[in-house]
């Protein structure tokens, strides 16, 4: 179970698992353009808290058993990484180990936002005239933190789950303004035609609980979305490949917290399609969900992170 004590911390753990960090930093950086089909491990990357550590190809030994649901089953996680500030960085995987199906996410059919005419939509959360407002939550973000909120299995393990480090759903733009009507093309669809994931964010655009001396404060519950930079980062590969043989395929379409562009008339954010590949899609369209939250720097793991033994 996790626990807090003075024993190795699960960055550590999982570090040793894979070789020690200089080990993983000595790996250098991936060729993106390439896609990760087999146990690549661990790599390294520079977020906006420090180093992060990342799963990427069909890794076999990232797995946690963390939390029930509100039936007392026991939920199942992937880690995405380790991030900057040593905290673990975990996305949904269901009730069961089975890595594809509709059992992976908690809805197959949830839009991102109800509106679309408006730059506005694709954000996470949202102000009218601004193009990092956190005004309004997406619908999105509606149907997580009900979900959270109603997981007692969660909600009782609270505590092991951390609340500053945020999630990334970045608004720079590359060209337009990312308000109104604008014409607009986000970094992340930029960074992801070109091949070339980033970790770094804007503080205003870093989901982090209330109270948070991190981010902007503007959550109230510990839950998001993976960005479309980490499930590149992963192997799955942009619209001009697929790769079924990833860790975060799951044979379903799942919603990323990226924005897309905003074009004739529609926002767009990013979805990690069924067939593996990363592409733009209409915020009014139903999509499946995987919640991704982060557990606290400063508990302990047991288990070594396979199917059959899971960190716990």
């Amino acid at each position: 179970y996790l626990y807090f004590d003075q024993k190795a911390s699960a960055s550590d753990t999982i570090l040793a698992n894979e070789g020690g960090a200089a080990a993983i930093e000595g790996k250098g950086t991936p060729n993106f353009a390439s896609v990760a089909t087999t146990d690549m491990g661990m790599y390294a990357a520079e977020d906006d808290y420090g180093t992060s550590y990342y799963y990427r190809g069909a890794v076999q030994d990232n797995w946690v058993q963390f939390g029930t649901d509100s039936s007392g089953q026991a939920l199942y996680w992937r880690i995405i990484r380790i991030n900057g500030d040593a905290t673990i960085r975990l996305i949904y995987n269901g009730i069961s180990t089975a890595q594809t199906g509709d059992s992976t996410m908690i809805s197959t059919e949830e839009v991102f936002n109800s509106g679309w005419n408006d730059n506005m939509y694709v954000g996470y959360m949202y102000t009218s005239g601004q193009r990092q407002g956190t005004g309004s939550s997406s619908a999105i973000k509606g149907v997580l933190d009900q979900w959270y909120s109603v997981t007692s299995g969660l909600t009782a393990y609270s505590d092991y789950i951390d609340g500053n480090a945020g999630f990334c759903g970045d608004r720079r733009v590359s060209s337009g303004n990312g308000i109104g009507t604008s014409v607009t093309n986000y970094q992340p669809y930029t960074r992801i035609s070109n091949n070339s994931p980033s970790l770094s964010c804007e503080t205003l655009d870093i989901y982090t609980t209330k109270g948070s001396s991190t981010g902007n404060a503007a959550l109230d519950y510990p839950i998001g979305l993976i960005s479309t930079d980490e499930a590149m980062l992963a192997g799955i590969p942009n619209w001009n490949s697929s790769n079924s043989n990833n860790y975060l395929y799951t044979r379903q379409n799942y919603w990323t917290i990226s924005p897309y562009w905003f074009n004739d008339g529609f926002a767009l954010v990013f979805v990690v399609y069924s067939n593996g590949s990363l592409d733009g899609g209409y915020v009014y369209v139903p999509i499946g969900v995987r919640p991704v939250i982060n557990i606290r720097a400063d508990v302990a793991l047991t288990g070594s992170g396979t199917v059959l033994d899971p960190f716990k």
